[in-house]
């Protein structure tokens, strides 16, 4: 655009000058020019900067404060590491990032932050809040039948949201002849003719909290006992059962954290308050809950299920390069086995490629759970078909996702410390040009979730095309499966001359841990990519990774786990 102005420029100038020496008069008057002026773009300058951030932060703590410039043209742009930060504080310090660091005060201390970038400043007032005791909580039941007991506890609360239990440090009494508390708060109850009120009070220097009771009456003698819960639950989970007892006058009294619970069941346990949790199994198992109290026993059959793992398949096509099926009934936990997009018009650049369960986690605006499928370049505009492929979690599994951007054609984050639990599967995934209107040939394509040597788990992905560097937008979502689940982990790798590639796999429940598509020839566009991992089968890995020509030579890698 601006060589065309130039050009443009000169052609009329020299039109100008030429007709300006054509009609010179002989005594050489200056001759009658029009004069053309070129306005170029108005270069934005900035107007303001403003500092974003807390006006209280308590001492020995820390937060991060923000800088904002805002231009002539209406642009706002963060500069918060671009800005010169300084602070007034004896006992805080402010690093280049904005970061604010406080110190121990003995009171609330103001000071004054201040930010310069451009030639502009701008001053941030912050107070330096001293941690203090605000309150004095007692915590207990608020229901103790008689001639039993029931423990309380005292926490002094302070104005950061942080407490501390100081039970023992604690004055307590109570205001009825029927009750009676120890130094420990533990409160003993005497018998009563009728449910009676009682005030527990407790002191810890200047602070003083009451906390209201009632005294239940209970009946003189116990006829009957009954559990209440599900006859049967999923493997995995577990359910909370509740024992009533029934007295000689009809009335009838939840006495199930005073019940003695047991089960006999080889896949259960159950607690001292009745709830039941059940492990994983390979088929239904009974079980059978007792409880007992006052000399009298019930019991309740229990059946715990197995749930087999379920294989659902999500075929279709688009015309705009994305598909989204909101509301699906198996996106609660599903784990992805495989996917194949397919271009139906040729191939093309890549800007976006995605496959698999998301919920909020990309750049469409779009929440909820759902099975996602885009395959496009810069435009979204080429059909393609996709096919997407889940398997069902067993119970106990746990759901979660990882996102960000990388200005390298490869990247590793370490998602999970050492210590987590379960086994990684992968859920979706989502690869995409950090910047609009960008897309890109591709050579290897990579993600990969593991467990590295120092017990972390780690997120791998490359993303490779003809350019130096690649940044782009990622976006995982993967489950955490229970070990018990697990029945092995595995990998394939092979090589193809071109189009698509088969392998054998003797599987029961092949679940995606990862993959990797690389052309050993150069970067291409892409016609399809895709896996597939069918159960029980010879040749049951099978791969696509070509253009439009299927002539390319890639070589291509499968972690995978096999469900029970």
């Amino acid at each position: 655009m601006k060589k065309t102005c130039l050009l443009i420029f000169s052609v009329v100038s020299f039109i100008l000058l030429s007709f300006a020496q054509a009609n010179t008069d002989e005594h050489m008057q200056m001759p009658y020019v029009p004069i053309l002026l070129l306005k170029g773009p108005k270069v934005p300058i900035i107007t303001s900067i403003i500092i974003s951030g807390p006006a209280d932060v308590f001492e020995n703590s820390g937060t991060q404060y923000n800088c904002t410039a805002f231009f002539s043209n209406g642009h706002v742009l963060d500069v918060t590491h671009l800005t010169a930060w300084s602070e007034n504080s004896k006992n805080s310090s402010i690093d280049s990032s904005g970061y604010l660091t406080t110190g121990a005060v003995n009171a609330d201390q103001s000071f004054t932050i201040t930010a310069d970038y451009g030639g502009f400043t701008d001053t941030h007032t912050v107070n330096n809040v001293n941690i203090v005791p605000s309150s004095l909580i007692i915590s207990g039941p608020y229901q103790v039948f008689e001639n039993s007991g029931a423990q309380y506890a005292s926490y002094l609360m302070y104005n950061d949201g942080n407490y501390s239990n100081v039970t023992g440090s604690t004055t307590w009494s109570e205001d009825k002849s029927y009750t009676s508390i120890s130094s420990t708060a533990y409160l003993t109850t005497g018998a009563v003719g009728a449910n009676l009120p009682a005030t527990i009070t407790a002191s810890y220097g200047s602070f003083n909290d009451t906390h209201t009771l009632t005294v239940i009456n209970i009946p003189p003698t116990v006829v009957s006992l009954e559990i209440v819960g599900p006859n049967q639950i999923n493997e995995g989970l577990g359910a909370q059962y509740t024992c009533s007892a029934t007295y000689n006058n009809n009335s009838v009294v939840d006495v199930t954290n005073y019940a003695t619970w047991s089960e006999s069941g080889a896949n259960t346990t159950i607690n001292s308050t009745g709830y039941l949790s059940s492990t994983l199994l390979s088929t239904n198992s009974a079980s059978t809950i007792t409880a007992s109290y006052g000399g009298f026993t019930d019991t309740h059959p229990v059946t715990i299920v197995n749930v087999p793992l379920e294989r659902h398949t999500f075929q279709g096509s688009s015309t705009t390069g994305y598909k989204y099926i909101p509301n699906s009934p198996y996106a609660e936990f599903p784990g992805l086995s495989g996917f194949k997009l397919d271009f139906t018009n040729g191939d093309h650049q890549i800007s976006h490629i995605e496959a698999g369960y998301s919920h909020g986690v990309l750049p469409t605006g779009q929440t909820g759970y759902r099975i996602a499928a885009v395959y496009s370049d810069k435009n979204f505009d080429d059909p393609f078909y996709y096919t997407i492929n889940r398997l069902s979690l067993p119970p106990g599994t746990t759901r979660h996702q990882a996102a960000g951007h990388s200005i390298n054609w490869v990247y590793d984050e370490v998602i999970q410390q050492a210590g987590y639990q379960g086994v990684p599967v992968l859920m979706g995934f989502a690869l995409y040009d950090r910047y609009a209107n960008s897309d890109h040939h591709v050579d290897d394509i990579r993600v990969r979730i593991f467990e590295n040597q120092l017990g972390q788990l780690e997120l791998n992905i490359s993303y490779t095309s003809e350019r130096a560097t690649t940044e782009f937008n990622y976006a995982v979502a993967y489950a955490l499966v229970p070990e018990e689940a697990v029945i092995t982990s595995g990998t394939i790798v092979g090589t193809s001359n071109g189009g698509s590639d088969i392998e054998s796999l003797n599987a029961n429940q092949p679940i995606l841990q990862g993959f990797e598509f690389d052309f050993t020839n150069s970067n291409h566009h892409l016609d399809q990519i895709g896996v597939r991992l069918d159960p029980g089968s010879p040749g049951g890995a099978i791969v696509w990774y070509n253009d439009k020509n299927d002539d390319d030579d890639f070589t291509w890698q499968i972690w995978y786990v096999d469900m029970d």
